[in-house]
């Protein structure tokens, strides 16, 4: 070696520049690998880990090779000594990597650092024994000390990787009710989207099997009316599924609107009777009405309110295979109208009649019946006559003992 300008002269061998490829290919291929890791990588902690890592690195190699490696075998020495300063970018982005997005899990490196702090304090205090009973007394500390040192970094070990696979369980979880939300809007978009596709010829079925039943075509024979009412039937029952549908996605998408009017209850239950009395002379339910007087004026939308009556009329019909339905109508003392409808159908175990109103709920009963429903009839009900600030609720004394339904709407 030979002194220049402060620094040292270097004669390098015939292959040195197989030792510079080799170098700069390692570091290469794991730069290489660092930016393929983090293109992939969608953690977003572990991308800012790997970022701040691969400046660190590359910062401070590519300096120090070009320096150390390239500039002393062109025969340039002066800046040898700037390759060493370098690491303080290594450090720097490394020690920002532990801060702020826990790059290397720095409680367990603190953890060991002070086990070594201690176990060299004790094996060093190895060689200052007096006696051989002392020397016999400080190995077993020690021992004592790497076992119980190995229990500790395990623990704080399993507790950090215990706490990243919560962080990731609530990643997973929060990803998976994103996705679940878009599906659900996707959902509501498509039902809305079908019933109104299906609401004109459901309508056109209905209209016509009335006609003839109502002998606008001219007479016809018995079984061709048969089919009609069958029809009507059929036809009207699908007309209650596809709104209620309609409705729920409305709901789900809180694009349900209401227009308020004053309107006759009266007539609104009218209407939904004599949509209803057919299907009950089919299956030979007595419909029984008690209206006590001529005017119920609420401020209502006249359309959600009838579709919450029919609800809970069809609801009632469909659960009573023999029997009775009766609705009675009347005022209440404080200014309200009180609607009833009782039916003798199958009716409501008591622990069961909190769930009634809830969205696609079914009643075990209702299984074992066989009785087919969508488990929305009740739940759009109480979202309408809340809408009109008003109440609904079910009574039943048991199985068997039929339910009764009531909806009170104040009058104005």
């Amino acid at each position: 070696d030979i002194p220049l300008e402060g620094e040292k002269i270097i004669y390098f061998g015939k292959l040195y520049y197989v030792y510079i490829i080799h170098f700069i290919l390692l570091f290469g291929l794991s730069f290489a690998i660092l930016a393929n890791k983090y293109i992939k990588e969608k953690n977003l902690l572990t991308k800012e880990q790997i970022k701040y890592l691969f400046l660190g690195t590359s910062i401070s190699s590519t300096i120090g090779m070009l320096t150390n490696l390239i500039l002393p075998w062109l025969g340039f020495f002066t800046l040898n000594w700037l390759g060493n300063i370098m690491t303080i970018f290594l450090v720097t982005f490394i020690l920002y990597a532990i801060l702020k997005y826990e790059l290397f899990d720095i409680k367990i490196v603190a953890v060991e650092v002070f086990i070594i702090f201690i176990f060299i304090n004790l094996f060093i205090d190895i060689f200052f024994v007096s006696s051989v009973s002392e020397l016999i007394i400080k190995t077993l500390i020690i021992i004592s000390v790497v076992f119980l040192s190995y229990l500790i970094i395990k623990s704080v070990y399993k507790d950090i990787q215990d706490r990243k696979q919560i962080e990731k369980l609530a990643t997973d979880l929060k990803e998976a009710n994103t996705q679940l939300k878009k599906m659900d809007k996707q959902k509501s978009e498509f039902v809305s989207i079908a019933s109104h596709q299906l609401r004109a010829p459901i309508a056109s079925l209905k209209g016509y099997s009335s006609m003839i039943m109502e002998g606008s075509y001219g007479p016809v024979s018995a079984d061709v009316m048969k089919v009609a009412e069958r029809l009507f039937q059929s036809s009207q029952s699908l007309s209650v599924i596809v709104d209620d549908f309609l409705n729920l996605s409305r709901i789900e998408r809180g694009k349900i609107d209401f227009s308020f009017e004053k309107g006759n209850l009266r007539e609104i239950l009218e209407q939904a009777l004599n949509e209803i009395k057919p299907s009950a002379e089919n299956k030979k339910i007595k419909i029984i009405e008690e209206i006590l007087d001529k005017n119920y004026i609420i401020k209502m939308d006249s359309g959600k309110i009838k579709q919450a009556i029919s609800n809970i009329l069809d609801n009632s019909l469909k659960y009573t295979e023999k029997g009775s339905v009766e609705i009675k109508l009347s005022k209440t003392d404080d200014g309200k109208a009180l609607l009833m409808i009782r039916d003798t159908g199958i009716g409501l175990p008591k622990k069961e009649i909190p769930e009634l109103f809830k969205k696609f709920s079914r009643l075990d009963n209702a299984n074992n019946a066989n009785i087919k429903g969508t488990g929305l009839g009740l739940f759009l009900a109480k979202t309408i006559i809340e809408a009109h600030h008003g109440k609904i609720w079910a009574e039943s004394e048991g199985r068997g003992k039929g339910s009764t339904f009531f909806i009170e709407l104040k009058l104005i």
